[in-house]
């Protein structure tokens, strides 16, 4: 049997992507979401400067500052997206063309540099974000999905099952997999300040305690299609937090960041650590194993998803949910007020760890911010940075209405691994 595809509906096939990834909508760079559009908007450049309920996931020490006090940050929602190396764009281009030889071949070549077509969504969300005097609490979560289709099976669906030179072979799914997971984190923090007439100084801590509602590990474990004569062999098992276990208590752990902030005159500098140390880990008692497998050839089929113990995983699978946990994160930044209304800002940072975000949140950045605000009507910010593999570029604007706020942003991640697109709107009282 040798036959050929050619997809009509290219954006259909993307938005099967997005399906597969578990419908989950992440800058989710650390455990407490960032509750600042501003914050995103001058490129996530805050060690030095942040204030307020923007304070709470990034640099504690902002409470004792001045210009801290009160603020409430309302339900400040932030996404990330990505599908790499042939992205959303891409797909629109070609919706409802026949895709040519040409453009099919250009993609799997792009594909396989890259290793894997791989797309990922997340979601930060802040129940609760609120600050008053030197005190402040949180309540967020965050959710993320990723999937990587192999190289093997990219050539299947652009090709077909004859493949890229029109003969019959095996493709295999090597490098198939995904990861899913929503926590939420309740964190408290306070800081305590030194101030002279010359010299503001302040430190910081925040306290969290995370819970894991769900998660999901799939990893290929020699999926092979033969093409003459057809026969398919799957094996694509998953461990995930069982039905049975609801959304509460399947994962827990506490953690601790610390920071530090000094203002004189027009200069400031700050530093922190998020999860100097973090306990989280899934809870193994309210996960179950399903296999994954299936077989097919003409005249036969079978299959196994039955739920088993977690002692019957692979032991790739079960090192995957182990390292699905909350990584330290050293930042340092300073900032100068340039003149009336424009403050610069500089920020280096450092995730140590793969964790639970694994490749798709860069482990590294270095940064230049800007802000420019006349007074507390309008501000605008814009943001530039070097991180792992690729550089950053974000823009945001806040409009102000007395003491409320409303703050969008977004930025672009060009990486190796491809583009990711980051959106943020954030409706405020008392803090931007």
């Amino acid at each position: 049997m040798n036959t050929r595809t050619r997809p009509l509906s290219l954006v259909a096939f993307a938005a099967g992507l997005v399906s597969a990834l578990g419908g989950s909508p992440s800058d989710v760079g650390a455990q407490l979401a960032n509750a600042s559009a501003t914050t995103l908007g001058q490129g996530g450049v805050a060690a030095a400067t942040v204030r307020g309920f923007a304070a709470l996931g990034a640099n504690p020490a902002g409470l004792g500052m001045p210009g801290s006090g009160f603020s409430l940050a309302i339900l400040p929602t932030q996404f990330r997206s990505g599908l790499n190396p042939v992205s959303l764009s891409d797909l629109a281009l070609v919706e409802g063309t026949i895709l040519t030889d040409a453009q099919r071949d250009e993609w799997l070549t792009e594909i396989a540099a890259n290793g894997g077509q791989n797309g990922y969504l997340g979601l930060e969300v802040s129940g609760v974000s609120f600050t008053v005097g030197h005190f402040g609490i949180q309540l967020s979560t965050l959710a993320g999905a990723s999937l990587n289709l192999d190289g093997g099976l990219a050539e299947l669906v652009l090709f077909g099952n004859a493949g890229r030179t029109g003969e019959p072979r095996e493709f295999t799914l090597t490098d198939t997999g995904a990861d899913a997971f929503a926590v939420s984190t309740a964190g408290v923090s306070f800081a305590v300040p030194f101030s002279s007439d010359e010299m503001a100084v302040a430190v910081g801590a925040t306290v969290k305690y995370s819970m894991g509602h769900k998660m999901a590990v799939v990893r290929d474990q020699g999926s092979v299609i033969s093409s003459d004569p057809v026969a398919v062999q799957v094996a694509l098992p998953v461990l995930h937090t069982s039905g049975a276990s609801g959304w509460l208590h399947n994962g827990s752990g506490i953690g601790l960041d610390l920071g530090i902030q000094m203002e004189r005159g027009d200069v400031a500098m700050g530093a922190s650590v998020v999860n100097v140390f973090n306990t989280f880990a899934w809870d193994a008692t309210t996960l179950t194993y399903r296999a994954g497998t299936a077989s097919a050839d003409i005249g036969s089929a079978s299959s196994d998803f039955v739920e088993q113990p977690v002692s019957a995983a692979p032991a790739a699978i079960l090192a995957s949910v182990e390292n699905l946990t909350f990584d330290p994160i050293l930042s340092a930044g300073a900032a100068v007020r340039a003149g009336p209304v424009l403050t610069l800002s500089a920020d280096v940072r450092r995730r140590f760890g793969e964790g639970i975000h694994g490749s798709r949140i860069p482990r590294s950045h270095a940064g230049l911010g800007a802000e420019l605000s006349a007074g507390s009507v309008l501000s605008v910010q814009a943001g530039a940075a070097v991180i792992t593999d690729g550089d950053q570029y974000s823009g945001g604007v806040s409009l102000g209405a007395g003491k409320f706020n409303l703050s969008v942003a977004g930025a672009v991640q060009r990486r190796d691994l491809g583009d990711t697109l980051l959106g943020m709107v954030a409706i405020s009282v008392g803090g931007r």
